[in-house]
């Protein structure tokens, strides 16, 4: 019997893992987009800080900053 809990429990470790391995490609996909972005608006001389860019009100449709 006690393998059976193991195997179980194995097995909400792993769909645990998976869930938080999801959210973790989540948030890099959305950083990289971010940062894609800044990388257009640095080429056109736009912007110097991606911090700035973040923060700022016009680019909070890019999710980065929450108030």
């Amino acid at each position: 019997m006690s393998s059976k809990k193991t195997n179980r429990d194995h097995g909400k470790k792993k769909h645990h893992a998976l869930i938080e391995s999801e959210a973790m490609a989540s948030h890099l996909k959305a950083l990289y987009w971010g940062l894609y972005h800044f990388n257009v608006t640095y080429n056109k001389g736009k912007a110097t800080d991606p911090v700035l860019y973040f923060s700022d009100p016009n680019n909070q449709d890019l999710g980065f900053v929450w108030a």
